[in-house]
């Protein structure tokens, strides 16, 4: 086990951040915030680019949200944290061991605090790759499971319709 500091480096200040009201619905970067989905808008403002090489985990202190970001990016509003994985670690390994930490109910506070006091294991880092491809497998299969999911219900609405309106 290694503490939170051994594998991580908060590399989230002395970059600009990208206030919501400024969000582009397109643009040349894309714009990294706490909410639920990956990329939150979009800014041309090469002066929020994110100043970071190679992979980040970026985790919304409100929203416990974590999100593996392998591109150039802005960072959104208050509540971001960019995480950098240090040598000797796998990102994909410590993304995934992140995504498992279990907070208490706080509302809307700040839960990086918490994360901060976490151990994380620390296995050979061959067997951090070979775990993060099996939990990468698993997302994987998981997403084509909601996709067929919601394939099913629009197939299940389409003839409900089909039958209710003499189609069938």
């Amino acid at each position: 086990m290694a503490q939170f500091d051994e594998a991580i480096i908060d590399i989230t200040r002395g970059n600009q951040k990208v206030l919501q009201r400024n969000y582009l619905s397109e643009g040349a970067i894309p714009i990294i915030d706490q909410g639920q989905s990956l990329v939150g808008g979009y800014t041309d403002n090469l002066e929020f680019l994110h100043q970071s090489e190679g992979p980040v985990i970026v985790f919304g202190d409100h929203t416990k949200v974590f999100k593996y970001v392998d591109f150039p990016f802005a960072m959104g509003a208050d509540g971001v944290k960019v995480l950098k994985v240090q040598s000797g670690w796998d990102s994909i390994f410590v993304y995934h061991f992140l995504r498992s930490v279990q907070f208490p109910a706080l509302g809307y506070s700040r839960h990086f605090k918490i994360l901060k006091e976490k151990t994380i294991p620390r296995p050979p880092i061959d067997e951090q790759r070979r775990i993060a491809a099996l939990l990468n497998h698993a997302d994987d299969l998981y997403a084509r499971g909601l996709q067929m999911l919601s394939l099913s219900d629009e197939l299940a609405m389409s003839l409900r319709s089909r039958v209710f309106h003499g189609e069938l």
